[in-house]
């Protein structure tokens, strides 16, 4: 039996009037490899506000092979309120930001539940399946499953005006998150020993 992989195509899904960027082309890279490979049954995995986009932009990839699509729809107030938030935070003392957004994150989360992928179709096997993200951590629903991750960079742990942006916060929940359950693949080796560094309870063979 070949492996089960889910893809967090969030990246490639979310991407609208051409802008793109450099964790971009490495999720663009690693999805195309994924599809080339005969030996890997493969389901992507997206969040998106906006499905018709999201399945306007996977449509390229997804020509010669047929996959099945996990798809999340974010919900539309949880988004615009994200917004929002985010604008008002830039005029709040330093330490506030963190707090507050922290507190909204949790509350909007709350809200995510309803239009999360039901148990029955969220839960896969352990056995033979896996899931890999380029980027973002993967959901709960997801966490029983091996879980494969790819490190970029560490600037929001190391530099106050990142650390303090709201707009990061969800990559300050990642490194609180991250354990000896994950794999990770850093994008160099300089990067491996930043996160070393940085969070010290990981290990080196880890990554």
């Amino acid at each position: 039996m070949g492996l089960s992989l889910i893809y967090d195509a969030t990246l490639i899904t979310n991407v609208r009037g051409g802008k793109r960027t450099g964790t971009f082309f490495v999720a663009d890279a690693l999805l195309k490899e994924f599809l080339r490979r005969d030996d890997i049954s493969l389901k992507i995995y997206c969040r998106s506000g906006d499905e018709k986009q999201a399945r306007i932009n996977l449509a390229p990839y997804l020509s010669q092979k047929n996959c099945k699509i996990i798809f999340v729809k974010r919900h539309f107030f949880g988004v615009q309120f994200r917004l929002f938030l985010k604008a008002v935070l830039r005029v709040l003392p330093k330490f506030l930001t963190t707090f507050l957004y922290s507190s909204a994150q949790k509350i909007l989360a709350l809200k995510q539940k309803a239009v999360m992928p039901s148990k029955k179709e969220s839960l896969e096997k352990t056995e033979n399946c896996v899931f890999f993200s380029p980027f973002f951590a993967p959901p709960k629903e997801y966490l029983h499953l091996a879980k494969f991750l790819v490190l970029h960079d560490v600037i929001p742990l190391i530099f106050d005006e990142y650390k303090n942006n709201p707009g990061n916060y969800w990559f300050l929940e990642l490194t609180r998150k991250l354990d000896e359950g994950y794999t990770c693949f850093a994008n160099s080796a300089y990067t491996k020993a930043d996160f070393l560094k940085h969070l010290p309870h990981l290990k080196p063979e880890n990554i």
